[in-house]
């Protein structure tokens, strides 16, 4: 089975399955007032925007290994999906950011309604108002979880979900933290922001939910985790590449890794403005959230081809395809999952969307 088709085909459960829960939230919330009588249609068409590839893939998962159809566990999958969602609430809010997914961010959205019912401080009334519905976002999805949990599985699953998304917010702490602070952070903190911030829940943690739902053995979860998280990198790394902006933010980060872990090779190949310049830039593009100019951009452009970093993005995304596929590959999985495994490495190394 080859990914997209894959997306396609527990995507439509998962959106079947939005449908009725969404409407069960919204027929249940005990005030509807105007003008918050739209919260949950914002939240669940927001999650429906999505690529919503977490919920398939733990799915497929569940499928592959328990034999049974990957729709038994369509509530876990749109669970995850909810949290997910509602990360990114709270980092469109953190990171300011305007858009997502082609409509406006949650806060975005609720400041426009605050201005229109002329309640005072748009701003700040938005980012409540989406802060909130994000953590709305968090108990929903653990609800629709534990949906399909029994005395097997719960422990297991809970512990996994609540570390994971507790890593998810150390990264995210210092990654703001970093994007506002004078000192700049080591080459070893950088990648594992990187890493725990988007990705080890991106793929470790549904494949290992959807594994621990079949009742899969510790080693199977173990194995996964490792799968995960190395295609997880490539997936943000090529997720970063896709968009302009972000494909600045990936590059600024590898200039400056670049430049820590070659610093005494190179002596003084690097100039003070070049130093300078990749200073700002780790800070207003990968961590930060000012603006750069397009002579900024324009002469990062050319730093990314004077110290070629291009070319070690490339090898990082190389290195990481390698280490996945020698663990698919030295697995005792079956031939049908390996096979679906080296298919997800395929997706994310050639994706172009």
């Amino acid at each position: 089975m080859v990914i997209p088709t894959l997306l396609t085909k527990h995507r439509e459960a998962i959106l079947a399955r939005s449908k009725n829960f969404f409407d069960e939230i919204h027929e249940a919330r005990p005030l509807r007032d105007k003008p918050l009588d739209d919260v949950i249609e914002t939240l669940s068409t927001f999650i429906t925007k999505g690529k919503l590839l977490r919920g398939c893939m733990l799915m497929e998962m569940y499928e592959l290994l328990s034999g049974k159809p990957g729709s038994v566990m369509t509530s876990a999958g749109l669970g995850i999906e909810c949290l997910h969602t509602s990360l990114l609430i709270h980092d469109d809010v953190i990171d300011h950011d305007t858009y997502r997914r082609n409509v406006p961010t949650v806060h975005i959205h609720y400041q426009a309604v605050a201005s229109k019912e002329n309640i005072p401080d748009s701003t700040f009334y938005g980012q409540m108002i989406a802060t909130i519905l994000g953590d709305m976002g968090f108990f929903l999805g653990l609800r629709l979880i534990n949906q399909v949990l029994d005395e097997k599985t719960a422990t297991r699953i809970h512990e996994m979900l609540t570390r994971e998304l507790w890593l998810v917010g150390e990264a995210e702490l210092f990654d703001f933290h970093y994007g506002v602070a004078s000192e700049e952070p080591s080459n070893e903190t950088i990648e594992t922001i990187y890493r725990y911030k988007t990705g080890r829940y991106t793929f470790s943690l549904p494949l290992c939910i959807g594994a621990m739902l079949a009742e899969a053995d510790s080693d199977t979860i173990s194995l996964l985790e490792q799968y995960g998280e190395h295609i997880g990198v490539i997936f943000q790394i090529k997720d970063d590449e896709l968009g302009f902006l972000g494909l600045v933010k990936i590059l600024a980060k590898r200039l400056v890794l670049t430049f820590e872990k070659t610093r005494k090779q190179l002596s003084g190949s690097y100039s003070s403005i070049d130093l300078m310049l990749l200073r700002q830039t780790l800070h207003t593009q990968f961590f930060g959230k000012k603006e750069v100019s397009p002579d900024e951009f324009k002469r990062l452009y050319e730093l990314c081809e004077k110290y070629d970093i291009y070319q070690s993005l490339a090898s990082w995304i190389h290195h990481e395809e390698k280490k996945a596929l020698a663990i698919v590959d030295e697995s005792p999985f079956s031939e049908s999952t390996r096979s679906f495994l080296r298919q997800l490495v395929e997706f994310n190394v050639t994706r172009t969307r």
